[in-house]
């Protein structure tokens, strides 16, 4: 990654308000029961163990955002005033290029921590923990403006599907400092054995041509049928989409459209599809075309897809490539078609939503 483009990223976005993870784990949550009596603590789903004390630092608070503990924030604490918090979730799409640059634009755009000093940036790939891939994770550094302001950092990488990601922030580390100490955490993880290899971590540059979306979308009314015929094509589509992501040679891009609260992702060839990651917390919304020959009329239309990774969402479809303030105001204020269920066992169960407008 160019130094020189992550920092256009993240200080272009800086007069935004800050969101996401980074105020983690502070916001409400589950706290595990008894978790300050148990000596290790293990997140099941995952199957990463967590002693009291690792790597010079001691475990605190356990937090879940959901019941079920997939996503989770375990807050640590150094003895040289150093903080950290991990967070292990699930994502639409588990892309270390794309969540480590929504993580990135979030941390080093926060005025809240300080000024961040670009000549101190360090941005070193890093062969994760457990057999995970060799160069998939990415660790990002900065330190402060002034005389022993201190550092922020992150860590990310992704083990069978799951994201692990880790920040931390010193008062008196430098940028390199902090860079050993998140290499040292983060290489002490206690995870099982990946059973997949997570692809090589590839730098997130800015797209060369914009996103043709800049007309509003329609919505498109179609009756039951047609939406249950949309239904039987998502699965192919999420096949295709994860598979387009992962593909290691393929190139993506940031869209010059991009703001703090979200990111937009694409081919670097492709203008008429793309992704928009909310936050750095895992959930995304998908657009693209698709087309079911003469099996519906119109037969080529655009779809929304939103995923974080337990759960799928299908939109209503739309008559061109809706713009990414469209997409961006789809949760919440449009019913969905249909869901699925994408936890493990679920099978991506399917549900139709009949009272969808």
């Amino acid at each position: 990654m160019h130094k020189s483009s992550l920092l256009f990223g993240a200080l272009a976005l800086a007069a935004a308000p800050a969101l996401a993870q980074d105020d983690a784990p502070t916001r409400s949550g589950f706290v595990e029961p008894g978790q300050e009596a148990q000596p290790a603590w293990k997140h099941e789903p995952s199957g990463l163990a967590l002693p009291p004390a690792i790597a010079g630092f001691a475990r605190g608070k356990i937090t879940r955002f959901d019941e079920e503990g997939r996503n989770v924030a375990i807050a640590f604490r150094g003895t040289d005033d150093t903080f950290a918090t991990l967070y292990v979730y699930r994502a639409g799409v588990p892309s270390v290029a794309i969540w480590s640059d929504r993580a990135a634009s979030v941390m080093l755009s926060n005025s809240k921590l300080g000024e961040v000093d670009p000549d101190t940036l360090i941005i070193a790939p890093f062969s994760p923990p457990a057999g995970a891939g060799a160069d998939s994770g990415v660790r990002i550094s900065a330190g402060f403006r002034g005389e022993g302001a201190g550092a922020t950092g992150l860590s990310l990488h992704v083990h069978d599907g799951w994201l692990v990601k880790l920040r931390m922030t010193s008062r008196s580390l430098s940028a390199a400092g902090l860079d050993a100490r998140i290499a040292a955490l983060v290489g002490a993880l206690d995870l099982p054995r990946a059973s997949e290899t997570a692809p090589l971590y590839a730098a997130m540059e800015e797209c060369e041509n914009r996103l043709d979306a800049e007309k509003p979308a329609k919505l498109v009314a179609l009756d039951m049928t047609a939406n249950i015929l949309i239904g039987g094509i998502i699965g192919s589509l999420r096949d295709e989409r994860a598979g387009a992501w992962s593909d290691p040679d393929a190139r993506w891009c940031r869209d010059a459209a991009s703001r703090r609260e979200y990111g937009i992702y694409r081919s670097s060839s492709s203008r008429n599809s793309y992704l928009l990651a909310y936050g750095d917390s895992g959930t995304s919304l998908f657009a693209a075309r698709y087309g079911m020959g003469s099996l519906i009329k119109p037969s080529r239309l655009f779809l929304a897809v939103q995923s974080d990774g337990t759960r799928e969402v299908v939109y209503p479809p739309f008559d061109r490539l809706p713009t990414p303030a469209q997409m961006a105001g789809l949760p919440g204020n449009l019913a969905p078609v249909m869901s699925f269920d994408l936890r493990p066992g679920a099978d991506g169960a399917a549900t139709i939503h009949v009272n969808a407008e």
